[in-house]
Parts: structure tokens; sequence; C-alpha cells
């Protein structure tokens, strides 16, 4: 959990790492590199996210590797896989966009303070 912390895995709540399917690639070492998982996994469609890779381990193309490998693992489960991605995120936004992912639609987020 210490890698999700610090790649900003904030979207996946405890009860989800244990019950939705999640990989990781591990060095040599036994290092975690890169991480990714599912949000939601069901016939009708499969939500994958919160996919990282180590500070330590980026332009290595493993954020690549474990976007297709998840992709890969959603599509077992249904033909219908999508993600979410920060607009403010191009590097995420160049992988998606490689493996083959297009952009249906946006969504605005509005902060609230009382």
């Amino acid at each position: 959990m210490e890698l999700a912390q610090r790649i900003g895995m904030i979207s996946f709540r405890a009860e989800e790492v244990v019950e939705m399917p999640h990989i990781a690639l591990f060095s040599e070492q036994d290092e975690p590199m890169a991480l990714a998982g599912f949000h939601v996994y069901e016939e009708a469609f499969v939500e994958i996210g919160n996919i990282g890779t180590s500070e330590k381990h980026r332009q290595k193309g493993l954020g690549t590797q474990i976007t297709s490998d998840v992709s890969r693992l959603g599509l077992e489960k249904s033909p219908n896989v999508y993600l979410m991605v920060f607009a403010d995120n191009p590097q995420a936004i160049r992988v998606y966009e490689k493996l083959g992912y297009e952009t249906v639609s946006s969504y605005a987020f509005v902060e609230f303070a009382l």
C-alpha cells in the first residue's frame, strides 16, 4: 500500500483493494514498480484505474505495460473496458491513446467549501 499512497491511488477504498483484482510489476529486488486495478468489475463493464508507476521507475514503459496487462484482464471479464483520467495528466492520456483508448466523454469537477 505504500507505493499506492506515493503514486496517488486515492480512489480505492480499503475494501476495493481486497475485493477487486489488482496487479503489480516488481523489480528483481522484489520492489513494487507499477500498480493497477479494477474499480468495477462485472459482466456488463470493467472500470480500470489508479494506474501508476513509482518515481524511480518512470520513463521505462512500465505504465504502458501494466495498463496493457490490466486492460487485457478486463477484456476477459467484459467487452466493455473503460477508465477515467484527469485532463491535466497528459502522460497518462498518451499511454491510453497509444493502447487504443478513445475519449468518449468529458466531465468537470467542481469544488465546494463551507
